[in-house]
């Protein structure tokens, strides 16, 4: 009987689970704040995954043609420079980032990175910056990296579906 109730309360709550994305970390390399990771996309071919995040994409930044830097049917890359809304230091500011999405059959890889909080008061204010508060803005950023994993995670997994109209 506790087995069904426990069972029953851990499909309860598998919605509700999301990805596990990799948080900030300086990277040994360049020096900079950076989140990355492979993520699995069984059975689903290199080019649809490619095909479907060049849609999310669209659907998800107000220009498509604005925030692409850059993609690559043949090598299944694309690299996007957009920002994410903020409030911070009493003031409506951006944290800005470079986005980039690399596709193999069943895997796709993101490299959020080259995060600068930007506002009107403050101008660009890498996040290296030795005199800025980080708390908040690290925070902030993992949950709307974490977001957008999600949201591109469950588009490019999405099953087929035939419109008939």
């Amino acid at each position: 009987m506790t087995s069904k109730i426990i069972l029953c309360l851990l499909l309860a709550f598998i919605p509700t689970i999301s990805l596990a994305q990799a948080p900030l970390t300086i990277n040994v390399n360049t020096g900079l704040y950076e989140s990355s990771q492979v993520l699995a996309a069984d059975s689903i071919k290199g080019d649809l995954l490619y095909s479907r995040a060049l849609q999310w994409v669209a659907l998800n930044y107000k220009s498509a043609n604005d925030v692409i830097q850059y993609k690559d049917a043949e090598v299944r890359k694309i690299i996007i420079k957009g920002n994410f809304p903020i409030f911070m230091f009493l003031k409506d500011g951006w944290i800005r980032h470079t986005l980039t999405l690399e596709f193999k059959d069943g895997r796709y890889r993101y490299i959020f990175s080259n995060f600068v909080y930007y506002s009107s008061g403050t101008g660009d204010m890498p996040f290296e910056n030795k005199l800025m508060s980080k708390n908040k803005l690290l925070a902030v950023t993992n949950e709307k990296i974490s977001n957008s994993i999600n949201s591109i995670d469950a588009y490019l997994k999405k099953k087929n579906q035939e419109d008939n109209w």
